[in-house]
């Protein structure tokens, strides 16, 4: 009797235990990547209450009696089959179609003043939640947590780091995700610069040098090319092509000018002819205009105000002189706007005055690169893409180039993953180590970018298993209930 009140406490028990896993799935019914769980249940001993006997020619023999004693957890066996895709629409959203889990890790040996330059990671965790994000360093995280894979190199898409990660091309045996390092953290916005050879000076501008070998040559002076030859800023450049326009349209309007007529006179004296006005009012309808083309110019940076202020105090100067000779005309004055313009603008792309370049390359390019005064991330490509094969490709002045692939890791035995929260689980010796696959190679599912892995939990079988659970626990209850009243019973037989 006492037996089975014991038995009805372990039966209600585990029964609030396969309660809570329950609970646990219905709550997280629309968690991206969850995989559900299931309580099984064991009978825990018996006490013998009637031994075995063999059967003899004088007597037949019995089979054992036994008592149990309740039951007991065997287990919460995770469901670890792939569901559905909900479309995201969004690049960095990512679902794995197949086997395999993305890698991410935190590296806190990067920290503090004794940081190793190239540590291992620390608190390696798997998931199939693909919602990835770009921190403001740059780096690909997923779960606050970096996101681990191969960089790019120069010569094309290599696998970097320890000797066994190069495994991933062509050796005979599979590379393990112990054997990643910092160096397999995906820094989309270095990753970029690096493909392009894109950098930025002191002062924030954009610009590019390279050796044809790839290499930096950091003796080479910022305003210098590979030739030697001096360089001016990009975003000089472009400020002086937009005052260049300003100084055309200042010449015709000098060229242009005329004598007022006078609107009194019976009858009135009409205007003057084309270039009738005096060299004065050419300069000053010169200077207006190219005035107030340099003052819409608001978007310019400090270096490229400071040249545009400059040739516009040297134009000012050189316009007044020529007004002030009686021998000058309209057309003097037209004339020498053109030239100052021409000269100028030559200037501009010849010369190192206006202090740094930021771009080396032909003239178009570099006012494309050179307006731009942050460092290049990924928000000033044309294109970002991620394949099915986990290469992530970038789309900038005209040119496709693949900077990483993420990597997905498998196991031998999924179940023997230990959930670790954030939808993440750890390896255990259970698991086995994680084996790190090109994705869509060797067992490895695809990246589906765009679409994010629903929750796998079954609702019809989660409600289905409540209310067995539920009757599981009060037939367990009613046991505690019944035995009790049988010893109420038994206390009361003194009566």
């Amino acid at each position: 009797m006492i037996r089975s009140l014991y038995s009805g406490v372990s039966g209600m028990t585990n029964h609030q235990t396969k309660m809570d896993v329950i609970g646990n799935n219905i709550a997280n019914v629309n968690t991206y990547g969850y995989k559900s769980s299931s309580a099984i249940f064991k009978d825990v001993y018996y006490q013998m209450a009637k031994a075995p006997t063999a059967g003899t020619l004088a007597a037949g023999g019995n089979s054992p009696g036994t008592v149990g004693y309740g039951v007991q957890l065997a287990g919460i066996v995770k469901d670890m089959t792939p569901s559905n895709f909900m479309v995201t629409f969004q690049t960095l959203d990512l679902a794995i179609s197949g086997d395999g889990f993305f890698i991410t890790a935190q590296f806190p040996g990067m920290a503090g003043t004794e940081a190793s330059p190239n540590p291992g990671p620390s608190n390696v965790t798997y998931t199939r939640m693909g919602a990835m994000e770009i921190d403001s360093f740059g780096n690909l995280v997923a779960n606050n947590r970096f996101l681990l894979g191969t960089r790019n190199s120069m010569a094309g898409l290599q696998a970097t780091g320890t000797t066994s990660l190069n495994l991933l091309d062509n050796a005979p045996g599979p590379a393990r995700a112990s054997d990643m390092t910092f160096t397999n953290t995906i820094n989309i916005n270095q990753l970029i610069r690096d493909a392009y050879s894109l950098y930025t000076d002191a002062n924030g501008f954009l610009y590019t040098f390279r050796q044809p070998d790839g290499t930096i040559d950091e003796d080479r002076p910022l305003w210098a090319d590979e030739t030697g030859n001096p360089m001016v800023r990009a975003d000089v450049r472009a400020a002086v092509e937009r005052l260049y326009n300003g100084f055309t349209a200042a010449a015709e309007a000098a060229a242009d000018v005329r004598t007022p007529g006078d609107a009194t006179a019976d009858p009135p004296v009409p205007p003057g002819l084309p270039g009738s006005g005096t060299a004065a009012q050419a300069a000053t309808a010169a200077i207006a205009e190219f005035t107030a083309i340099s003052t819409a110019m608001t978007d310019l940076s400090p270096e490229a105000t400071a040249a545009v202020t400059e040739f516009i105090t040297e134009i000012t100067a050189l316009l007044n002189d020529l007004a002030a000779d009686p021998n000058a005309s309209p057309s003097t004055i037209g004339r020498a706007v053109r030239d100052y313009a021409a000269e100028a603008r030559s200037a501009a792309y010849s010369t190192d005055d206006a202090v740094i370049p930021a771009t080396i390359g032909d003239d178009v390019q570099a006012r494309a690169m050179g307006a731009l005064q942050h460092e290049f991330t990924v928000k000033d490509l044309a294109a970002f893409d991620i394949g099915f094969d986990g290469v992530i490709t970038v789309f900038y002045n005209n040119q496709l180039k693949a900077i990483a692939r993420i990597e997905l890791a498998v196991f031998d035995n999924v179940y023997g993953l230990q959930e670790a929260g954030d939808t993440s689980f750890r390896e255990t010796t259970a698991s086995g180590e994680g084996y790190i696959k090109k994705p869509g190679a060797e067992g490895a599912g695809t990246v589906q970018s765009g679409r994010l892995e629903m929750s796998n939990v079954n609702l019809a079988k989660e409600f289905s298993d409540m209310i067995v659970t539920q009757r599981g626990f009060q037939a367990n209850s009613r046991m505690i209930t019944v035995s009790d009243s049988m010893l109420e019973e038994l206390v009361n037989l003194k009566r």
